[in-house]
């Protein structure tokens, strides 16, 4: 913006100063200056990358709303028509869009620049998308309107008028193929007004300024500024004015082209201008048929004038388009829809003459020399006239989807159109493998996005409207369509993979999810969204993403990967009966497999637990797990308390060790007891649970058959764990624990080992887990028993239990006699 301002406060310093003179060098300076403040513009507020998402998500968005999200069911044509109207009107807002953001920021910009290149580049595939959309609308439009006359055509002789304006009106509202025509041929003016060249604004300087050229449409739209009146003694040539005029005609504006013909000074051409109208009344035609035999002189003369080769090309386009010629108006045109307006015309005025010709004859009047038409055609050539066209500008536009598809609506051929469709995305799809990158995939939307858009609802509005679509032809473009799109919004994907055909859906939807979808969030928003319209096929690809991803090694699975799998309980867990129950036993699975090995991975276990408690416990809570599941719930919250334990026990003991190095805070004691007061009481909870972890479960799924005898062998792992941690912060002895404490500390522990002693086979089976907590246990009991401190303490119970406690020990566990405190 900065350098916007200096350019301008250059300029107008350099202009209103009394003896500035604006040399070819200042202009050229004040011109960098305006472009590097537009290039600055450009890429603070409009680079096109945003310009192009922001438009293509508007497209997606809009395209979802008005026909894929509605009701499948086949719909009236009224129906369709409003169908037609709609996306029409959310094509063209989003084209005019872009271009109101063009001139907002880009009008200063070089059209050599390779942001405005690319920006042109992407507006012209929106307009052909647009045109083709107002195509179908129109001819909907036409072909369902109720008071068009359908009844059979008089014969030319028997149509009564009294004038040629009259008869062409009369015969033109009996033939629906030329109704149709006129109405493309609007269609294609209306679409040229508002991307006209750039050089058309040039035309302004032959009018009076600060008129703009009706031909611009809407002001918003026009590319360039109009030329200020210190440059309007600028001479144009003829062929300049020709061209302009010729621009005016494409554009559908004849009143203008009159107006830049007088302006221009062709002064032989305006008078005879108007003369190639129709005749409008009756004594046009009985007072000595004056007017049409100068009107037909002038056709004749612009006929032979447009075959001149010796006079520039404009001027042969100009008499050309007027008088039927389109040899001579085809090396003006630049694209598919240029050539398409050029048959139409040329051929609505071929079949004009050919009839007033006739009627005239049928009134004894005056006619066109038969010479005047000799380069008609039939209709059904046109677009095939079009394809070949000498122009490889034009023979390459009019490979694309839309000219192709246009022909088969204009000849309501559905059966071609579904032809070029299929080539269209067979052909597409090759552009697209399946290990294309985002960012390339998105390039790649850009060459062809629109005709994919376009292929598809066509597709979507011919099943509407009751027209068969091959199925595996619709799901490609369906599946194509999807993996394209720039909106993130997964209600949108899963319409349109929903409507896939049935043996198509499940490897759709596998692969989308598994190679199209990377972020976590949008997997499961997709699988949530899917599931609306298929549960069946959501609920398959998650089994199998489950298996693929978590099941098939659970400690190689990325962060990804676990949130995605938290996800699935959010998206499917209430889809079918049985299936939160199904997703709780994996999550037990992988939680297991981590405790299995001698080093257990608590800390991964816990971080997959972390990552998934938040979707599991709300269904815990909202008793959503049914009896068959009680199995997998009461193991889970098993394990939601020994990893709380666990956590317990860990803080206990960096506390401990910032005490011992002294480096804990002053609130060190106190954390202290609070942290070893909490694992004490969790750790008490879960020695005196009943059944830890449960035994005899229900095989909710062949990758969980093991489960009792991984059960039975981390239960004795886990509670002899918790025995051996509460006995560590029991027999913690330091200056501050009085003998009476210890004393306290170590009949809580006896307390605990003969427990642990008694319920020895059902609680641990197997010494090793719990072979620590023991000796630490008789540890204290030796050093306090020998300790003349403690003597007073050492009641006849206390020597009871210790007995006891060594006998079961020495029994049980096969303890070393040598350990006994009695053996001293």
């Amino acid at each position: 913006m900065a350098l916007r301002k200096n350019a301008d406060k250059f300029e107008t310093r350099l202009r209103e100063h009394p003896l500035s003179v604006a040399t070819p060098s200042t202009k050229a300076a004040i011109q960098r200056r305006r472009t590097a403040a537009a290039v600055e513009r450009v890429e603070k507020h409009a680079p096109v990358t945003v310009i192009q998402k922001q438009a293509l998500i508007g497209l997606e968005e809009g395209f979802y709303l008005h026909l894929a999200q509605v009701d499948d069911a086949a719909l009236s044509a009224a129906s369709m028509e409003n169908i037609c109207i709609e996306c029409c009107a959310v094509a063209e807002s989003q084209l005019q869009a872009v271009r109101k953001t063009e001139v907002e920021y880009y009008r200063d910009l070089p059209r050599t620049h390779e942001q405005y290149r690319k920006l042109l580049a992407f507006e012209a595939a929106l307009e052909s998308e647009v045109v083709a959309w107002k195509i179908i609308r129109t001819l909907a439009t036409l072909r369902n309107d109720e008071n068009r006359n359908r009844s059979e055509a008089a014969a030319v002789g028997d149509i009564q008028a009294d004038s040629e304006f009259a008869f062409v009106n009369q015969w033109t509202a009996q033939q629906e193929t030329l109704q149709e025509m006129q109405a493309l041929i609007s269609v294609l003016e209306q679409s040229y007004a508002a991307i006209h060249p750039p050089d058309l604004s040039e035309a302004a300087e032959l009018v009076d300024t600060p008129i703009r050229p009706r031909v611009l449409l809407d002001h918003e739209l026009r590319r360039l500024d109009i030329i200020s009146n210190e440059n309007s003694d600028r001479k144009f040539s003829d062929e300049d004015v020709f061209k302009f005029i010729f621009q005016s005609l494409r554009a559908g504006d004849e009143d203008f082209a009159y107006e830049i013909a007088r302006k221009g000074g062709l002064v032989l051409f305006v008078n005879n201008f108007k003369m190639r109208q129709f005749t409008k009344t009756k004594e046009q035609i009985g007072g000595g048929a004056k007017p049409p035999k100068s009107r037909l002189l002038w056709k004749q003369i612009a006929l032979t004038a447009s075959n001149d080769v010796s006079i520039g090309r404009w001027q042969r386009a100009v008499r050309g388009i007027l008088c039927g010629n389109y040899d001579a108006v085809l090396p003006v045109a630049e694209s598919w829809e240029d050539e398409a307006w050029i048959y139409f015309k040329c051929f609505l005025d071929a079949a004009f003459e050919k009839a007033i010709a006739q009627w005239r004859n049928n009134l004894g009047g005056e006619a066109l020399s038969p010479d005047a038409w000799k380069n008609s055609f039939n209709l059904g050539d046109l677009f095939d006239r079009i394809s070949n066209s000498a122009n490889e500008r034009v023979r390459h536009s009019a490979q694309s989807i839309f000219p192709l598809s246009i022909r088969a609506a204009f000849i309501n051929d559905l059966d071609d159109a579904v032809v070029e469709i299929e080539r269209f995305i067979l052909k597409t799809s090759m552009l697209y493998p399946i290990d294309l990158g985002i960012e390339e995939l998105q390039e790649q939307n850009l060459e062809v996005g629109s005709g994919v858009r376009f292929s598809l609802h066509v597709l979507l509005l011919m099943r509407r409207a009751g027209n068969p679509v091959e199925p595996i032809l619709f799901g490609r473009a369906c599946y194509l369509y999807v993996k394209t799109t720039t909106s993130r919004n997964a209600e949108l994907w899963a319409c349109y993979l929903s409507k896939i055909p049935d043996d198509q859906r499940h490897d759709a939807i596998l692969h989308f999810f598994t190679s199209h979808l990377s972020e976590p969030k949008d997997k499961f928003d997709f699988l949530r969204a899917i599931a609306v319209y298929d549960p069946e096929n959501t609920i398959a690809v998650s089994k199998e993403f489950v298996q693929n991803s978590i099941l098939a090694d659970p400690p190689a699975f990325t962060e990804s990967d676990l949130e995605i799998f938290g996800g699935l309980f959010q998206a499917i867990a209430s889809l079918e009966y049985g299936i939160a129950e199904w997703l709780l036993a994996v999550t037990n699975y992988v939680i297991r497999r981590y405790f299995l090995p001698d080093d257990m991975e608590i800390d991964s276990a816990n971080e997959f637990f972390l990552a998934v408690k938040p979707f599991i416990e709300p269904f815990l809570e909202e008793g959503r797990i049914s009896a068959d599941g009680i199995f997998a719930k009461s193991e889970f919250i098993c394990w939601s308390r020994y990893l709380a334990v666990c956590e317990k026990f860990s803080e206990w003991r960096i506390c401990m060790d910032l005490i011992k190095s002294g480096t804990a805070e002053d609130s060190g004691a106190t954390s202290r007891f609070k942290y070893q007061q909490e694992a004490i009481l969790a750790g008490y909870e879960i020695l005196s649970t009943t059944d830890w972890m449960g035994a005899g479960a229900p095989v909710i799924d062949s990758f969980d058959a093991d489960r009792d005898q991984q059960v039975a062998c981390l239960r004795g792992k886990t509670l002899g764990q918790v025995f051996c941690s509460l006995i560590e912060i029991l027999q913690y002895a330091n200056d501050s624990v009085d003998e009476k404490m210890e004393i306290e500390q170590l009949n809580t522990s006896l307390e605990l080992s003969d427990h642990i002693m008694k319920n020895f086979e059902e609680m641990i089976g197997e010494f090793s887990y719990v072979e620590e907590g023991i000796v630490k246990v008789q540890d204290a009991a030796n050093r306090i028993s020998a300790s003349p401190r403690h003597a007073r303490f050492m009641t006849k119970r206390l020597k009871d239990k210790i007995h006891t406690f060594e006998t079961a020990a020495r029994h049980r566990f096969q303890v070393s006699s040598d350990k006994s405190i009695f053996s001293i």
